[in-house]
């Protein structure tokens, strides 16, 4: 539920909710024309702006968008838009659609893009752990569009459909070669025979900033990572899963399809979220 008091920006205004408006003509609505990223603040500080709109940013040329974040002047939007809310601990998601339109495919080039920028407060411990599913919805790794967070997210709604309809918190989807792909909205990764293994960018996977993160940190500490084709029977022989992203950070799983996951540990997942916490969070 939308809190009606949170102030919302809108095209270079800051509004609160209640009043917010975007044209029903607007090519977000009409087409799904746009493209988004979700991303955390703790005790107020923003943890890897810059490599959100690094990514925003290549989702908007790959969509063909005539503008950047740096031509919108989101980086500055952001931070005004963050300390307007007053909170601590947040989701902020920054949405970019290509305007408004006619009700045809026909982009224009001149359209002015409209801008959304909301903050959420989030109140986030460790995450209990996950009971998952792999869904039948599958992930097309052959789509020029896998790198990019654009605003159609039906694959996804509806494997998290299945997920719930089957007791499940989230899901797993494979890609067409049969190969893991990642969650709803995270990325997978496995810890196996001493190893971290998580898909490779060509089965299909968002290019994640959490995902490259808790790479990085694994590294750091000595354990070794390999990104590769994910063969589903690994799940099932997995020491441990977890699952990413910026608002579930570094997420464990245990279960996948009703049976649970290794001897039920979650030794490694639980040190990568330490130390996350420890990289995002101020001081």
């Amino acid at each position: 539920m939308v809190e009606p008091y949170l102030p919302v920006y809108i095209n270079g205004e800051i509004i609160s909710a209640d009043q917010a408006r975007v044209s029903v003509f607007d090519r977000g609505f009409m087409r799904g024309d746009g493209v988004f990223e979700t991303l955390r603040t703790y005790s107020g500080e923003l943890f890897k702006l810059d490599q959100h709109l690094a990514r925003l940013d290549h989702g908007m040329e790959v969509l063909r968008f005539p503008a950047r974040s740096a031509d919108l002047g989101l980086k500055a939007a952001v931070l005004e838009t963050v300390k307007a809310v007053e909170v601590d601990n947040a989701r902020v998601r920054v949405q970019v659609t290509r305007g408004c339109g006619t009700t045809g495919f026909t982009a224009h080039a001149d359209t002015a893009p409209t801008v959304i920028i909301t903050v959420h407060p989030i109140t986030q411990g460790p995450a209990e752990p996950l009971k998952v599913i792999t869904a039948s919805v599958r992930r097309d790794e052959r789509s020029p569009l896998v790198s990019v967070k654009t605003i159609n997210y039906i694959p996804s709604i509806l494997a998290l459909m299945e997920a719930h309809d089957a007791g499940a918190d989230d899901a797993i989807l494979l890609n067409y070669a049969g190969n893991v792909a990642e969650g709803c909205a995270s990325n997978v990764f496995l810890y196996h025979s001493g190893k971290l293994i998580t898909p490779d960018l060509a089965s299909g996977v968002l290019p994640g900033i959490i995902r490259a993160t808790v790479i990085e940190i694994a590294e750091s500490l000595g354990i070794p990572v390999e990104e590769k084709p994910v063969d589903p029977s690994l799940l099932e022989s997995a020491d441990e899963i977890f699952m990413t992203s910026s608002t579930r950070e570094v997420a464990p799983v245990a279960m996948v399809n009703g049976k649970q996951v290794g001897q039920g540990s979650h030794d490694i997942a639980r040190l990568l979220e330490n130390e996350y916490r420890k990289l995002a969070e101020p001081g």
